[in-house]
């Protein structure tokens, strides 16, 4: 399936039974389901207009449009569509490629959207079932402001704070489905539960296609109900920006700064 328009266009490909944007990024099953099922339900009501003027007016036409939706299997198209304005609320006008009727179908087209991130499983990079086993890797600090010094002239903004990095930990569900430290730390339930879930719930916010960092962030090695994978993650403009990658899914994918700052706390 491809969806395009001036703003640009986007690729999805099912390969082995799930969907996926170009690299082979996972992309959300309900949604490209829900987008297809809303094309195959639309109702077939009488046309609402046929002429060249109405086409262009309501922005369906080969080079007006707002959205263009090709779909193909095994190289034959199954649909060509142009969708175009809105006549109400969740409708849009919509024409066939070398048709002139235009209808009105049950559809928004923002759900159409052309960038991947519109499209990207979003808990791509979330574990397999429970968590078992987290462990944190020594990793480098985020970089910090450095508080003002009333003696100098310099301005504090060209300066960083030294800081330490967060040390390493390993923590492990015990036999009652509590958290245990590897080095017999007595752990605050509520707080690891809750930092645990920092992954258990992760989202990404888009696709990176950032130069990252040598060093990494922050390094956790995951174990879930599919064995262990690890998940890498880069501080980028000094903090300001997160991106994440992990060994099991190809890609990298930027991070909220709040939710990334969160996983970067000591326990």
């Amino acid at each position: 399936m491809r969806v395009s328009n001036s703003d640009g266009s986007v690729d999805l490909a099912k390969v082995d039974g799930a969907w996926q944007l170009p690299g082979g990024v996972p992309a959300s099953e309900f949604k490209v389901d829900s987008v297809l099922e809303g094309f195959a339900d639309a109702p077939g009501s009488w046309p609402v207009a046929n002429t060249a003027s109405t086409r262009e007016r309501f922005e369906v036409t080969e080079d007006n449009h707002q959205r263009h939706v090709v779909v193909e299997s095994g190289g034959d198209v199954l649909a060509d569509i142009y969708l175009g304005t809105s006549p109400g609320h969740r409708k849009t006008h919509a024409r066939r490629a070398g048709e002139d009727e235009i209808y009105a179908i049950g559809f928004s087209n923002y759900e159409a959207g052309v960038k991947a991130a519109d499209w990207i499983d979003r808990s791509l990079l979330r574990p397999k079932g429970d968590v078992t086993a987290l462990r944190r890797l020594p990793g480098d600090p985020v970089p910090t402001p450095a508080e003002p010094d009333p003696q100098s002239d310099d301005d504090p903004a060209d300066e960083e704070a030294p800081a330490e990095g967060v040390a390493g930990f390993e923590l492990s569900k015990g036999e009652e489905g509590g958290w245990v430290s590897a080095d017999g730390t007595e752990l605050d339930q509520g707080k690891t539960s809750t930092f645990a879930g920092r992954f258990t719930g992760l989202s990404v916010t888009g696709v990176s296609q950032a130069t990252l960092p040598e060093s990494a962030t922050m390094t956790f090695a995951i174990a879930d109900d599919d064995g262990e994978h690890t998940l890498t993650v880069f501080a980028l403009e000094d903090g300001e920006k997160f991106v994440a990658v992990s060994d099991r899914v190809p890609g990298a994918y930027e991070l909220s700064k709040y939710i990334a700052e969160q996983m970067n706390k000591p326990l």
